[in-house]
């Protein structure tokens, strides 16, 4: 799922979106020599642009995630939540072994985790999910999805510590303040949790890296 303006091939990667981008627009001009209704609709209309302006520009331009609450896919794990990340530049990828574009950015992710394993300034945190329709509250499916979770990595020979978002609690967070959906998405938070990038899609080591190492530096 690419971001809904942008028209590209997924397969391409996505660029980074700044979360708080938005698109400014101008009052038309008032109406000349025009009759009493003219100038009434032109009032509807500025008003309307203000209310507009109001719902854009009213929220937070890189919006703090309220919670995060991620459960280890292995049981050698711990669980993690946003006390655990105070300080720390966090890269959050949401995806699912289910989902074709996931699995295809996955190397680059693992990559990603591998570069900045050394720094304690720094953690990302893969989060396996269950396809759109299932409930993830349910013990079977979230047994389940452990199961394939687990077999995937196995596979691939990769250990990364992955983690399960139980009950869709952080998904349901980020949608809160983004309205963001589908997989893969993956989220760039700086040290006070504020997600300052985005990508709605697949992205790209390079992508990644550029952009942690801005925050990183700031």
């Amino acid at each position: 799922m690419t971001d809904p303006d942008d028209g590209k091939d997924p397969s391409a990667g996505t660029s980074p979106t700044e979360s708080g981008a938005s698109v400014f627009s101008t009052a038309p001009a008032a109406p000349h020599g025009s009759g009493p209704w003219a100038i009434v609709a032109f009032l509807v209309l500025v008003g309307l642009l203000v209310v507009a302006a109001v719902f854009i520009f009213g929220r937070e331009k890189h919006p703090t995630l309220p919670r995060l609450a991620l459960q280890p896919v292995s049981p050698q794990g711990e669980p993690v939540t946003l006390a655990d990340l105070e300080g720390k530049v966090v890269l959050v990828n949401f995806w699912g072994t289910w989902c074709q574009p996931c699995v295809k950015e996955f190397p680059d992710i693992v990559a990603v985790e591998k570069h900045y394993r050394d720094r304690d300034d720094f953690r990302l945190l893969a989060v396996s999910c269950g396809q759109p329709q299932e409930d993830e509250s349910d013990e079977a499916t979230i047994a389940r999805l452990r199961r394939d979770t687990q077999a995937f990595l196995d596979h691939r020979f990769v250990e990364m510590p992955t983690y399960l978002d139980r009950d869709r609690a952080t998904r349901q967070a980020v949608e809160e303040v983004m309205q963001l959906t589908g997989y893969p998405t993956t989220l760039l938070l700086d040290r006070q949790h504020r997600i300052r990038y985005r990508w709605v899609g697949m992205g790209t080591k390079q992508q990644f890296i550029e952009e942690i190492n801005k925050l990183l530096n700031e």
